[in-house]
């Protein structure tokens, strides 16, 4: 994803709350072993990479274009329904990708830029539930689901955003917990502690009968993230001179 993301021979810019910056640092540490890097890259990782969007293509959202009857308009707004069987799509590996990520991020603090680090919240018992899933032991626990969205802004297909739990709406009655994660033009919503009247079953992608895959303009919401990210962040020089 990182060579995914640079243009005309420069490095990617990755923003942080306090820097954004042209830079070749990766968020990364040495953490597993090359058996489970395995499992991780053949649970999803490899998959995932040929429906990204690559700078010149994208993957699922053209296999959508030219299955127009793999799915449907869900309301005026333009939020589509696309069934993930009809399209011949792997959802099962979508979702573990997305587990994997919000899993990973909450079993470390990742290093980011300048002595700042990156994490998310999983307690304990479910931290062993979703490594027993990832090891393939079990199947996903039965109030885990995973939202794909595939956006059809340009802005949302050139980003990568972290795990980050979602904010701004209030899941307190319900208990329900979010994480959001965007990768190229698609966006994950692992969703955790989800109760039986929840409808895992109308807007998941493993749970769903026909494995639900939804599409919509996905703009406003990146680009939120990114003024949010904006707002505090020192701008280095070497992205000052592109800009």
């Amino acid at each position: 994803m990182y060579k995914l993301s640079r243009e005309k021979g420069l490095n990617p810019v990755v923003m942080t709350p306090r820097l954004a910056t042209h830079t070749q640092e990766q968020v990364k540490e040495y953490m597993f072993c090359e058996k489970c890097e395995d499992l991780f890259n053949r649970g999803g990782e490899r998959y995932l990479g040929r429906l990204v969007y690559n700078g010149e293509s994208f993957g699922l959202l053209d296999r959508m274009k030219l299955a127009p009857f793999g799915g449907k308009l869900v309301t005026p707004e333009g939020l589509g329904r696309f069934s993930g069987q009809r399209l011949g799509i792997d959802t099962d590996k979508l979702a573990y990708y997305a587990v994997s990520l919000v899993w990973r991020a909450a079993v470390y603090k990742w290093r980011t830029l300048e002595g700042q680090t990156t994490t998310v919240e999983l307690d304990d018992k479910r931290q062993e539930e979703l490594r027993h899933y990832l090891l393939g032991h079990t199947g996903l626990p039965s109030d885990v689901g995973v939202v794909v969205t595939v956006c059809t802004d340009r802005e949302s297909q050139g980003w990568i955003f972290l795990p980050t739990k979602a904010v701004g709406r209030d899941y307190s009655t319900s208990g329900v917990t979010m994480y959001g994660v965007l990768v190229r033009g698609i966006l994950f919503h692992v969703i955790v502690n989800a109760p039986g009247r929840f409808p895992l079953r109308d807007i998941c992608c493993v749970r769903s009968e026909d494995k639900v895959l939804w599409v919509r303009d996905c703009a406003e919401e990146t680009k939120h993230s990114f003024m949010s990210l904006k707002a505090k962040a020192r701008v280095a020089e070497n992205l000052k001179r592109r800009v």
